[in-house]
Protein backbone atom coordinates (compact mmCIF):
# COMPACT_ATOMS: atom_id res chain seq x y z
CA UNK A 1 0.00 0.00 0.00
CA UNK A 2 1.18 3.20 -1.31
CA UNK A 3 0.03 6.67 -0.63
CA UNK A 4 1.25 9.62 -2.31
CA UNK A 5 1.86 12.71 -0.23
CA UNK A 6 3.38 16.34 -1.98
CA UNK A 7 7.08 16.18 -0.59
CA UNK A 8 7.08 12.39 -0.90
CA UNK A 9 5.29 9.40 0.51
CA UNK A 10 3.95 6.58 3.03
CA UNK A 11 4.59 3.00 2.40
CA UNK A 12 2.94 -0.18 4.20
CA UNK A 13 4.62 -3.37 4.01
CA UNK A 14 4.90 -6.53 5.76
CA UNK A 15 7.46 -8.19 7.54
CA UNK A 16 8.70 -9.90 4.53
CA UNK A 17 8.64 -7.35 2.07
CA UNK A 18 10.80 -5.41 4.74
CA UNK A 19 13.57 -8.44 4.81
CA UNK A 20 13.83 -7.65 1.11
CA UNK A 21 13.96 -4.29 0.58
CA UNK A 22 16.65 -3.70 3.84
CA UNK A 23 18.90 -6.87 3.85
CA UNK A 24 21.97 -5.80 3.82
CA UNK A 25 21.46 -1.96 4.12
CA UNK A 26 24.06 0.14 6.58
CA UNK A 27 21.61 0.26 8.97
CA UNK A 28 20.14 -3.59 8.77
CA UNK A 29 21.63 -4.35 11.75
CA UNK A 30 19.26 -1.92 13.43
CA UNK A 31 16.18 -2.84 11.35
CA UNK A 32 16.87 -6.62 11.92
CA UNK A 33 16.28 -6.75 15.78
CA UNK A 34 13.38 -4.42 15.20
CA UNK A 35 11.60 -7.04 12.90
CA UNK A 36 12.35 -9.77 15.13
CA UNK A 37 8.64 -11.45 16.08
CA UNK A 38 10.09 -13.30 19.21
CA UNK A 39 11.61 -10.15 21.24
CA UNK A 40 9.99 -8.17 23.73
CA UNK A 41 8.07 -4.85 21.72
CA UNK A 42 7.53 -1.65 23.04
CA UNK A 43 8.13 2.00 21.29
CA UNK A 44 11.44 3.35 20.71
CA UNK A 45 13.05 5.22 18.60
CA UNK A 46 16.56 5.18 16.83
CA UNK A 47 18.34 7.99 15.53
CA UNK A 48 20.85 7.51 12.52
CA UNK A 49 22.40 10.11 10.41
CA UNK A 50 19.88 10.93 7.95
CA UNK A 51 16.75 8.78 9.30
CA UNK A 52 15.07 7.31 12.15
CA UNK A 53 14.07 4.10 12.95
CA UNK A 54 11.70 2.78 15.54
CA UNK A 55 8.72 1.16 16.93
CA UNK A 56 5.42 2.36 17.82
CA UNK A 57 3.05 0.60 20.08
CA UNK A 58 -0.65 1.11 19.03
CA UNK A 59 -4.07 -0.08 20.97
CA UNK A 60 -7.03 0.17 18.11
CA UNK A 61 -9.69 1.63 19.83
CA UNK A 62 -12.33 -0.59 18.37
CA UNK A 63 -10.19 -3.74 19.25
CA UNK A 64 -10.45 -5.67 22.55
CA UNK A 65 -8.59 -3.92 25.38
CA UNK A 66 -5.33 -6.35 25.21
CA UNK A 67 -5.21 -6.27 21.78
CA UNK A 68 -2.45 -4.19 20.37
CA UNK A 69 -0.44 -3.59 17.05
CA UNK A 70 3.10 -3.21 16.50
CA UNK A 71 4.30 -0.78 13.71
CA UNK A 72 8.29 -0.91 12.70
CA UNK A 73 8.98 2.84 11.24
CA UNK A 74 11.74 4.00 8.56
CA UNK A 75 11.30 7.97 8.36
CA UNK A 76 13.62 9.91 5.72
CA UNK A 77 13.32 12.66 4.00
CA UNK A 78 11.69 11.54 1.37
CA UNK A 79 9.50 8.50 2.42
CA UNK A 80 7.97 7.41 6.13
CA UNK A 81 7.51 3.41 5.41
CA UNK A 82 5.35 0.90 8.31
CA UNK A 83 6.05 -2.02 8.87
CA UNK A 84 2.84 -4.34 10.20
CA UNK A 85 1.08 -7.41 10.07
CA UNK A 86 -1.23 -7.97 6.49
CA UNK A 87 -4.14 -8.58 8.76
CA UNK A 88 -3.86 -5.11 10.36
CA UNK A 89 -5.12 -3.78 6.86
CA UNK A 90 -7.99 -2.21 7.83
CA UNK A 91 -6.56 -0.26 10.46
CA UNK A 92 -3.50 0.90 8.39
CA UNK A 93 -5.92 1.87 5.62
CA UNK A 94 -8.58 3.68 7.70
CA UNK A 95 -5.72 5.68 9.68
CA UNK A 96 -3.60 6.45 6.52
CA UNK A 97 -6.05 7.45 4.13
CA UNK A 98 -7.83 9.49 6.72
CA UNK A 99 -4.55 11.39 7.48
CA UNK A 100 -2.96 11.97 4.01
CA UNK A 101 -7.02 13.40 3.43
CA UNK A 102 -6.50 16.08 5.74
CA UNK A 103 -3.96 17.80 4.41
CA UNK A 104 -2.53 18.64 1.25
CA UNK A 105 1.08 19.81 1.88
CA UNK A 106 2.05 16.95 4.59
CA UNK A 107 5.48 15.67 4.41
CA UNK A 108 6.41 12.03 5.65
CA UNK A 109 7.91 13.96 8.98
CA UNK A 110 4.81 15.93 9.18
CA UNK A 111 2.75 12.62 8.42
CA UNK A 112 4.83 10.71 10.92
CA UNK A 113 3.75 13.69 13.67
CA UNK A 114 0.56 13.62 12.60
CA UNK A 115 0.52 9.79 12.93
CA UNK A 116 1.73 9.37 16.45
CA UNK A 117 -0.99 12.40 17.52
CA UNK A 118 -4.02 10.19 16.28
CA UNK A 119 -2.55 6.92 18.35
CA UNK A 120 -2.63 8.88 20.97
CA UNK A 121 -6.82 9.45 20.74
CA UNK A 122 -7.54 5.63 20.65
CA UNK A 123 -5.46 5.41 23.76
CA UNK A 124 -7.42 8.09 25.14
CA UNK A 125 -10.98 6.43 24.17
CA UNK A 126 -9.84 3.33 26.32
CA UNK A 127 -9.05 5.62 29.30
CA UNK A 128 -11.98 7.10 29.34
CA UNK A 129 -14.12 3.83 28.64
CA UNK A 130 -12.19 2.26 32.20
CA UNK A 131 -13.13 5.53 33.72
CA UNK A 132 -16.84 5.02 32.45
CA UNK A 133 -16.86 1.65 33.95
CA UNK A 134 -15.39 2.28 36.90
CA UNK A 135 -17.93 5.18 37.43
CA UNK A 136 -20.84 2.91 37.17
CA UNK A 137 -19.19 0.20 39.76
CA UNK A 138 -18.67 2.92 42.05
CA UNK A 139 -22.34 4.03 41.94
CA UNK A 140 -23.52 -0.05 41.79
CA UNK A 141 -22.07 -0.60 45.39
CA UNK A 142 -23.15 3.24 46.51
CA UNK A 143 -26.86 1.52 45.71
CA UNK A 144 -26.05 -1.60 47.56
CA UNK A 145 -26.48 -3.69 44.71
CA UNK A 146 -24.69 -7.16 45.12
CA UNK A 147 -21.98 -7.09 42.34
CA UNK A 148 -18.43 -8.38 42.49
CA UNK A 149 -16.03 -6.05 40.59
CA UNK A 150 -13.01 -7.73 42.08
CA UNK A 151 -11.45 -9.85 38.79
CA UNK A 152 -12.81 -6.87 36.42
CA UNK A 153 -11.01 -4.50 38.45
CA UNK A 154 -7.76 -6.97 38.52
CA UNK A 155 -7.78 -7.00 34.70
CA UNK A 156 -8.28 -3.37 34.31
CA UNK A 157 -5.56 -2.86 36.50
CA UNK A 158 -3.31 -5.62 34.47
CA UNK A 159 -4.49 -2.51 31.00
CA UNK A 160 -4.12 0.03 32.55
CA UNK A 161 -0.01 -1.23 34.04
CA UNK A 162 1.11 -2.38 30.65
CA UNK A 163 -0.78 1.04 29.08
CA UNK A 164 1.41 3.42 32.01
CA UNK A 165 4.52 1.13 30.63
CA UNK A 166 3.84 2.06 27.29
CA UNK A 167 3.21 5.97 27.52
CA UNK A 168 6.96 5.82 29.45
CA UNK A 169 8.39 4.50 26.68
CA UNK A 170 6.67 7.13 24.01
CA UNK A 171 7.73 9.59 26.63
CA UNK A 172 11.49 8.42 26.32
CA UNK A 173 10.51 8.37 22.66
CA UNK A 174 9.61 11.58 22.32
CA UNK A 175 12.44 12.97 24.17
CA UNK A 176 14.68 11.44 22.41
CA UNK A 177 13.38 12.39 18.84
CA UNK A 178 12.75 16.09 20.28
CA UNK A 179 16.78 15.91 21.17
CA UNK A 180 17.29 16.20 16.96
CA UNK A 181 21.02 14.98 17.89
CA UNK A 182 21.17 14.40 13.74
CA UNK A 183 19.37 17.48 12.99
CA UNK A 184 16.72 15.77 11.32
CA UNK A 185 13.77 18.01 12.54
CA UNK A 186 13.56 21.80 11.91
CA UNK A 187 12.04 24.10 14.77
CA UNK A 188 8.37 23.81 14.22
CA UNK A 189 8.71 20.09 13.86
CA UNK A 190 10.67 19.68 16.96
CA UNK A 191 8.20 22.06 18.86
CA UNK A 192 5.14 19.61 17.81
CA UNK A 193 7.22 16.73 19.49
CA UNK A 194 7.42 18.38 22.28
CA UNK A 195 3.43 18.84 22.23
CA UNK A 196 3.05 14.99 21.75
CA UNK A 197 5.52 14.48 24.90
CA UNK A 198 3.36 16.46 26.69
CA UNK A 199 0.02 14.91 25.72
CA UNK A 200 1.60 11.08 26.57
CA UNK A 201 2.86 12.55 29.93
CA UNK A 202 -0.38 13.86 30.56
CA UNK A 203 -2.00 10.30 29.50
CA UNK A 204 0.43 8.42 31.87
CA UNK A 205 -0.83 10.75 35.01
CA UNK A 206 -4.07 9.80 34.04
CA UNK A 207 -3.47 6.16 34.08
CA UNK A 208 -1.91 6.41 37.43
CA UNK A 209 -4.68 8.51 38.91
CA UNK A 210 -7.45 5.89 37.35
CA UNK A 211 -4.94 2.39 38.81
CA UNK A 212 -5.74 4.65 41.93
CA UNK A 213 -9.06 5.32 41.85
CA UNK A 214 -9.86 1.27 41.02
CA UNK A 215 -7.66 0.59 44.00
CA UNK A 216 -10.14 2.75 46.02
CA UNK A 217 -12.96 1.36 44.66
CA UNK A 218 -11.37 -2.48 45.47
CA UNK A 219 -11.06 -1.00 48.83
CA UNK A 220 -14.70 -0.27 49.15
CA UNK A 221 -15.76 -3.42 48.43
CA UNK A 222 -13.44 -5.35 50.56
CA UNK A 223 -14.63 -2.74 53.29
CA UNK A 224 -18.58 -3.76 52.26
CA UNK A 225 -17.45 -7.64 52.20
CA UNK A 226 -15.79 -7.08 55.92
CA UNK A 227 -18.63 -5.45 57.04
CA UNK A 228 -20.94 -8.18 55.87
CA UNK A 229 -18.78 -10.64 57.42
CA UNK A 230 -19.16 -8.67 60.88
CA UNK A 231 -22.90 -8.31 60.79
CA UNK A 232 -23.10 -12.15 60.10
CA UNK A 233 -20.53 -12.81 63.25
CA UNK A 234 -22.41 -10.44 65.05
CA UNK A 235 -25.87 -11.76 64.70
CA UNK A 236 -24.40 -15.33 64.99
CA UNK A 237 -22.76 -14.04 68.53
CA UNK A 238 -26.14 -13.02 69.91
CA UNK A 239 -27.68 -16.24 69.03
CA UNK A 240 -25.31 -18.32 70.84
CA UNK A 241 -25.37 -15.81 73.70
CA UNK A 242 -29.19 -15.68 73.76
CA UNK A 243 -29.10 -19.88 73.37
CA UNK A 244 -26.07 -20.27 75.78
CA UNK A 245 -28.52 -20.63 79.25
CA UNK A 246 -31.09 -22.70 78.18
CA UNK A 247 -28.02 -24.92 76.49
CA UNK A 248 -26.86 -24.96 80.70
CA UNK A 249 -30.70 -25.40 81.66
CA UNK A 250 -30.87 -28.50 79.63
CA UNK A 251 -27.38 -30.09 80.61
CA UNK A 252 -28.44 -29.44 84.64
CA UNK A 253 -31.20 -31.48 84.12
CA UNK A 254 -30.10 -34.00 81.40
CA UNK A 255 -27.92 -35.64 84.54
CA UNK A 256 -30.59 -37.08 85.77
CA UNK A 257 -29.84 -37.85 89.28
CA UNK A 258 -31.97 -39.93 91.42
CA UNK A 259 -33.08 -36.90 93.50
CA UNK A 260 -33.61 -33.98 91.81
CA UNK A 261 -37.13 -33.08 92.75
CA UNK A 262 -38.08 -31.02 89.68
CA UNK A 263 -37.95 -34.34 87.91
CA UNK A 264 -40.62 -35.56 89.88
CA UNK A 265 -43.08 -33.04 90.29
CA UNK A 266 -46.13 -32.19 87.96
CA UNK A 267 -45.39 -28.83 87.19
CA UNK A 268 -41.71 -28.98 86.43
CA UNK A 269 -42.06 -29.40 83.09
CA UNK A 270 -44.01 -26.07 82.93
CA UNK A 271 -41.80 -24.29 85.24
CA UNK A 272 -38.72 -25.11 83.43
CA UNK A 273 -40.84 -23.68 80.14
CA UNK A 274 -41.56 -21.02 81.75
CA UNK A 275 -37.48 -19.63 83.35
CA UNK A 276 -36.84 -20.45 79.73
CA UNK A 277 -39.30 -18.31 77.87
CA UNK A 278 -38.28 -15.38 80.69
CA UNK A 279 -34.87 -16.23 80.08
CA UNK A 280 -34.85 -15.61 76.05
CA UNK A 281 -37.32 -12.13 76.08
CA UNK A 282 -34.84 -10.78 79.24
CA UNK A 283 -32.33 -11.24 76.84
CA UNK A 284 -33.81 -9.88 73.79
CA UNK A 285 -35.30 -7.36 75.45
CA UNK A 286 -31.46 -6.18 76.86
CA UNK A 287 -30.03 -6.68 73.62
CA UNK A 288 -32.43 -4.54 71.86
CA UNK A 289 -32.81 -1.64 74.74
CA UNK A 290 -28.59 -1.83 73.95
CA UNK A 291 -29.68 -1.57 70.33
CA UNK A 292 -27.54 -4.72 69.45
CA UNK A 293 -30.31 -6.14 67.71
Amino acid sequence: MVVALKEGQVSVISVKEARIRWSGSSFWYEMENLLRKERMHFSKAEVLVDMVLGEVIWHPSKGHDRQQICIVFYLDKEELVLVGDPTDGDHWKQKINRLAGQEDDLSPVRFFLRMLDELLKDDGKQLQRLETTCFRLEEALGEGEDIEPMNLLTRYRRILLSKSFQFQQMMDMSDSLADNVNDFFDDKEIQCLQTFGKKVERLHHRTAMLRDYMIQIMEWKRQQMEQQKDKTMRILTLVTTIFFPLTVITGWYGMNFEHMPELGSRYGYLLVAIVCLVIVAGEIFYFHRKKLL
